[in-house]
């Protein structure tokens, strides 16, 4: 049987993987944070697959929790085959609202938790010559109109996936990056912004509420089960790529941004925003 860790396992990608996973027989350590008042999300999950399901307090932030995993694994005597790094939230806004602390809060979690927990599997991975599936975003190889804290996060998980996936390959274990465009999970409705946004004195107050409306958790986006199935096939399949985009407009700002003259571009991508924060707004 195989094992795979799942951060982030409560809600969107994270728990359809899960169930998915469980479903085709994997053991899976479904790691949340917060977990006793989320327990109640896997009561079904529990009951069908007792047997294959471990729930794991596990908080990116903390740095007592990256053990957790490694003295489960060593009390069940079991090696993992797979680590899906799945956790992470976004801090949007312009830099000069944005406060020392969020922007900590936003690398803590969506960059250095998820290395340094990584850092502590990689001897169980090197065994079980597994992979490595971080996620991404669109946003990992673009820029984005006040996106600069989340931005600026998944660019750096990018630079270093793709460092770790060279550093790895001739102990056979893969990375891959997962890079899904917009869809339907919870990710909208935890957004954090810039704490001096909405504030008077914030020369962006205007473009940062129009964003606000345009990203609200009520804008039409695709079902998730798209990268679901995507993420199921990567954990299975015999030799995973380096990068996997999702999503249609995952690959249309892949082409415009690799295609277009980078003028053109970043003025498209105001043009898009601009029009779709009037939409939204009238």
């Amino acid at each position: 049987m195989k094992t795979v860790l799942i951060t982030g396992a409560n809600s969107g990608f994270g728990y359809g993987l899960s169930k998915s996973l469980l479903e085709r027989g994997w053991r899976v350590i479904a790691g949340v944070r917060n977990l006793e008042p989320r327990r109640h999300l896997f009561a079904d999950l529990d009951r069908t697959y007792s047997h294959h399901l471990e729930l794991l307090e596990l908080d990116l932030e903390k740095p007592s929790d990256w053990d957790r995993p490694l003295k489960l694994m060593s009390e069940r005597r079991i090696e993992l085959d797979c680590l899906v790094n799945n956790a992470g939230f976004g801090v949007f806004g312009p830099l000069e609202d944005i406060s020392e602390t969020q922007l900590r809060k936003q690398f803590e979690v969506n960059f250095f938790g998820l290395f340094l927990l990584t850092q502590k599997l990689l001897p169980s991975l090197r065994k079980t010559k597994g992979r490595i599936i971080n996620l991404s975003s669109t946003v990992g190889f673009t820029g984005l109109p006040l996106g600069g804290p989340y931005v600026a996060s998944k660019f750096a998980v990018e630079g270093m996936s793709e460092c770790l996936a060279l550093d790895l390959k001739k102990f056979g274990v893969q990375v891959c990056l997962v890079q899904p465009g917009a869809f339907k999970t919870s990710f909208g409705a935890n957004v954090a912004w810039a704490e001096k946004s909405n504030s008077d004195e914030s020369v962006y107050r205007d473009e940062v509420k129009a964003t606000q409306r345009f990203r609200s958790p009520n804008r039409k986006s695709p079902d998730p089960e798209i990268v679901i199935k995507t993420l199921v096939s990567l954990c299975e399949q015999r030799v995973v790529p380096l990068r996997k985009r999702v999503g249609k407009d995952a690959s249309l700002a892949y082409w415009s941004r690799k295609l277009l003259p980078q003028a053109i571009y970043h003025w498209l991508l105001s043009w898009v925003f601009s029009q779709a924060q009037k939409k939204r707004t009238g």
